[in-house]
C-alpha cells in the first residue's frame, strides 16, 4: 500500500478485525519499540538478515505446526556447485559485497552488482552468467559456498 509502512498496514488490520498472526521483519532492531501497542499489533518479529531456522521456528510456534523435514526431489536443489577453478573471480573486496548481498538474500541487490562488476570489466562473462543463474534460482547458499571457496584459495 503506498504511502504506508508495515506498522501501519497492521494497524488497520486489526482495526478492521483481522486476527491472523502477523510476523514483523525489519534490519531495524528496535523498529516498533516507540509504539506502546506494538507488542498487540503483531505476535512476533525477526530481524533482518533473516535466518531460515528462526522465521521457521517462529511460524510453527505461532501456528502450533510440527515441521517434517524431507529431501527434496526439486531439480533446483540438485544444482550442483559450479566448480570454482574453471571461474576467473572478481577482487577480494567484490566477492565480499556479493557474499554479503547473498547472506541476506538480496535477489535485486546481487542481480545490480553483477550487472556492474560485468560493464565495469571487474569480473569476467563466465562468472557473472554463473552468478546471475543462480541468483536468479535464489541459491544463495550455493553463491556463498562459491565464495567462500574462493577465499579460502586466495589466503
Amino acid at each position: 500500500m503506498p504511502g504506508y509502512n508495515g506498522w501501519e498496514v497492521l494497524q488497520q488490520l486489526r482495526e478492521d478485525q483481522h486476527s491472523m498472526p502477523v510476523v514483523m521483519v525489519s534490519a531495524d532492531a528496535s523498529e516498533g519499540c516507540d509504539r506502546a501497542d506494538s507488542l498487540q499489533l503483531n505476535d512476533g518479529y525477526i530481524i533482518k538478515p533473516i535466518r531460515l531456522d528462526l522465521m521457521l521456528d517462529t511460524i510453527a510456534q505461532m501456528l502450533a505446526l510440527d515441521w517434517r523435514f524431507e529431501k527434496s526431489a526439486e531439480p533446483l536443489a540438485e544444482i550442483p556447485s559450479p566448480e570454482t577453478g574453471t571461474l576467473a573471480l572478481p577482487d577480494k573486496a567484490h566477492r565480499q559485497q556479493l557474499a554479503n548481498l547473498a547472506r541476506i538474500g538480496h535477489r535485486k541487490g546481487l542481480l545490480e552488482a553483477l550487472y556492474e562488476l560485468k560493464h565495469s570489466g571487474e569480473a569476467e562473462g563466465p562468472f557473472t552468467r554463473e552468478l546471475t543463474t543462480l541468483t536468479n534460482d535464489f541459491q544463495f547458499e550455493k553463491i556463498l559456498e562459491l565464495l567462500k571457496v574462493a577465499e579460502h584459495e586466495t589466503s
